[in-house]
């Protein structure tokens, strides 16, 4: 369950996507940064106390919502309730999805931390291909998971099959990472 999940981890981190497509419809009547935040919400209500470290952030662009520190559920509420939704961000359309560039950020906060971390990733699973570096996605948080004591999970909001096939992709290759786990669940 997710109390022995995290008694086992020293640090969580969530990283969300406020990007252009997270405004198209997820279902009907429903956007998909508004799924996005609904799930943390209800995550957050019910998240013990612990002790571990937890942050926040949002990729799109790369912003910190809750600096890595102890987990306090008030406070980090007051973080989710910071976060680009469909009534306070205006409009999302054409904003691109840096979600390559969003994972390599993570890379100097994961350095500062030791003991096991998860990272939880909320994404549709489309993103702006970055023709400087060249990296996709895949190519940046492989690396990451093999060098740090990190455990990806991919919090899919993916309506096509181009995306899924994305998410479902990464999940695959990091899973067979040894010692690394890394999941694709639908948003429900």
């Amino acid at each position: 369950g997710g109390v022995t999940l995290l008694r086992a981890r020293s640090a969580v981190q969530i990283v969300v996507d406020a990007s252009g497509s997270m405004n198209e419809d997820y279902k009907a009547g429903v956007k998909k940064i508004d799924a996005e935040l609904q799930i943390l919400r209800q995550q957050n209500a019910i998240l013990p106390e612990l002790g571990y470290m937890a942050g926040l952030y949002q990729f799109t662009p790369f912003k910190t919502h809750y600096e890595m520190q102890t987990y306090d559920r008030v406070a980090f509420q007051r973080a989710i309730d910071g976060l680009p939704n469909t009534e306070n961000a205006g409009s999302f359309v054409g904003q691109p999805t840096p979600l390559a560039e969003g994972i390599a950020k993570l890379d100097p906060i994961l350095a500062k931390l030791s003991g096991k971390t998860v990272v939880f990733v909320f994404s549709d699973g489309t993103y702006t291909y970055d023709r400087v570096t060249k990296q996709r996605p895949l190519d940046v948080a492989k690396p990451l998971a093999d060098k740090y004591n990190v455990c990806f999970y991919l919090i899919s909001s993916a309506t096509t099959p181009k995306a899924a096939k994305l998410l479902d992709d990464m999940a695959e290759t990091m899973y067979a990472a040894p010692g690394i786990g890394l999941a694709a669940p639908q948003v429900g």
